[in-house]
């Protein structure tokens, strides 16, 4: 029953669906009594709409002086579990969701390739990035302005989210919304980097990804498995809270209970023959390797009290999987 529940949700689209995305956005500010009553008819309307126009979203056509850093390669899609946040924006303009008209827009999108600078340059210049970017986008466009970017969208797809822009969070994020893989709070600073009532948790996974064939596969003969980095065990709250150095420890050489201290070449044999696959958090709470399992039909064990699924609204995770806290 359990892996039907699985094949059922993967095939729905909800990993990851552009419409999902932008009804939760939508529903989120329909709901705050501070949005403009108008618009928000106007965004409701937009759904029904008859014409096949769902016109949705309107994306700033920013230069490339300004959303690439010096000495660094234009914009481009990032390969493996990052490229997210750039292919939903492709998915986004084939998808007939988006408007050239911003008077006729329910959302503004902001266009960036933070995710390349994520990685090759150091972090200190992520904040005047994105403020650059922010800024370019005040001075030519009326729109954030009259809401203060409350129905602006920002992509935050990498593994913290905002807080990689660092403490405290900068202004431009007080009214905007984010979609990212994070959602819980940073336990380095103890400041909020996700806003149950304007950020959206999103999978690293999209909707046009294929299950593997043998998703029900039911001669499983793995109980539970692991497999990833774990750094040696420390007296401090900065990696996995030493909740995989723990489980390495007991279980390294146990049969039933699998877990390693590396990356396997054949990990898709492994969740092909586990009943249950750990989902533990690493340097950040959130885990693709919950999406690897939902993708194998193995059920995923997360191990967190605080950090929100995708989509909760639409899909019941108490059904195909088990949530265990830090303490168990």
């Amino acid at each position: 029953m359990v892996s039907k529940n699985i094949k059922n949700v993967m095939l729905s689209g909800f990993f990851l669906s552009v419409m999902t995305v932008v009804i939760v956005i939508h529903r989120q500010i329909v709901v705050d009594p501070s949005t403009n009553t108008n618009r928000t008819g106007m965004m409701l309307r937009r759904y029904d709409d008859d014409d096949g126009q769902k016109g949705l979203v309107y994306i700033y056509d920013i230069p490339d002086e300004v959303l690439q850093v010096a000495g660094q390669p234009p914009c481009r899609g990032f390969p493996g579990m990052y490229e997210l946040e750039w292919s939903f924006l492709d998915l986004l303009k084939s998808g007939n969701w988006t408007t050239n008209d911003p008077d006729r827009a329910a959302l503004f999108w902001v266009p960036h390739c933070f995710i390349q600078q994520y990685f090759n340059i150091n972090l200190t210049f992520a904040r005047t990035y994105f403020e650059n970017i922010i800024t370019y986008i005040k001075q030519r466009h009326p729109f954030w302005n009259r809401t203060k970017g409350d129905d602006h969208v920002i992509t935050h797809m990498h593994d913290a989210a905002y807080c990689a822009l660092g403490n405290p969070r900068p202004e431009y994020l007080e009214k905007s919304r984010s979609i990212q893989f994070f959602s819980d709070i940073n336990p380095f600073s103890n400041w909020p980097c996700y806003k149950p009532d304007r950020d959206v948790v999103v999978p690293n996974r999209i909707a046009t990804d294929t299950p593997h064939p043998d998703l029900q596969k039911e001669d499983r003969i793995i109980m539970a498995f692991f497999s990833g980095t774990i750094f040696p065990i420390v007296q401090t709250y900065d990696y996995s809270q030493n909740i995989r150095q723990e489980l390495y420890r007991f279980y390294q050489r146990d049969n039933d209970i699998v877990v390693l201290d590396h990356h396997v070449n054949n990990y898709t044999n492994y969740l092909l023959n586990s009943q249950f696959c750990l989902c533990l958090p690493g340097w950040q709470p959130w885990s693709p390797r919950l999406f690897d399992a939902l993708y194998h039909g193995c059920i995923p064990v997360i191990i967190s009290e605080r950090q929100v699924l995708p989509f909760p609204q639409f899909v019941e995770w108490e059904r195909f999987s088990i949530r265990l806290p830090p303490s168990a």
